[in-house]
Parts: C-alpha cells; sequence; structure tokens
C-alpha cells in the first residue's frame, strides 16, 4: 500500500460504505485516495463520518467522477435531461474550452480554471 502523503484533503464525507465505494472507485482510475475518520459536529448528534482524502491536485478528478455519477443518476431518474443540461451549458459557454483537468467549461479567472483553478494561460 502507498503511504499516506502529509497535505490530503478531504473531497467528501460520507458514511463509511459509501464512502469505500467511491475509494475503490477512485483506485480503478488511479487515483490516489485514503479514507480518514470525522468526528461529529460538536452538538453531537450527527455521528460519524467518513472522509475521502485525496491529494490537492486530485480534488478536481473526484469533483468529475461525481460530477458524472449525478448526470447518471439524472439520467436513470429523467431519461435525457443530463444531455439537455449540457447542452444549455454548452450554449451558455460557446467558444469556451474545457479545462484538461476537471472538464469545466467556462470563462478563464485571471488565467486559471474557474473551478479547479487549474493555471492555463
Amino acid at each position: 500500500m502507498t503511504p499516506r502523503p502529509p497535505d490530503l484533503v478531504v473531497a467528501v464525507e460520507g458514511t463509511l460504505a459509501d464512502t469505500k465505494r467511491l475509494a475503490d472507485r477512485c483506485a480503478a482510475l488511479a487515483i490516489p485516495a485514503w479514507i480518514g475518520g470525522q468526528e461529529c459536529c460538536s452538538g453531537g448528534g450527527c455521528g460519524p463520518k467518513a472522509a475521502l482524502l485525496v491529494a490537492p491536485a486530485d480534488v478536481p478528478k473526484v469533483t468529475h467522477l461525481l460530477r458524472e455519477d449525478w448526470f447518471a443518476a439524472l439520467d436513470r431518474e429523467s431519461p435525457g435531461v443530463s444531455a439537455q443540461l449540457a447542452k444549455l451549458h454548452e450554449e451558455a459557454h460557446e467558444g469556451d474550452l474545457p479545462c484538461p483537468a476537471c472538464g469545466h467549461v467556462g470563462a478563464l479567472v485571471a488565467g486559471a480554471c474557474g473551478d479547479c483553478e487549474l493555471q492555463l494561460e
């Protein structure tokens, strides 16, 4: 097993089972990920949480994976909705190229992707 780097960030919090499934999917896509525990809020009523920990540079990859899951869920519930949303998004950002790291389509912000902040100019 790869040693856990010290500079990991929380990409997602959830139940241990959900976080484990996402970690397995990350592993299948060669995205290094670890599971860590999170304490519940100070109120004590929410219970323990599991956190998917990744390197900061891999957060956009996990975001992209979750976005794909969301669109797939939309298509299961309402076939064709994700295609309509993608078309609306494309029309709103016509001429903008997708970010090579996270797939975000939109105007650059100070020469960087508006979503993952990858410097592109």
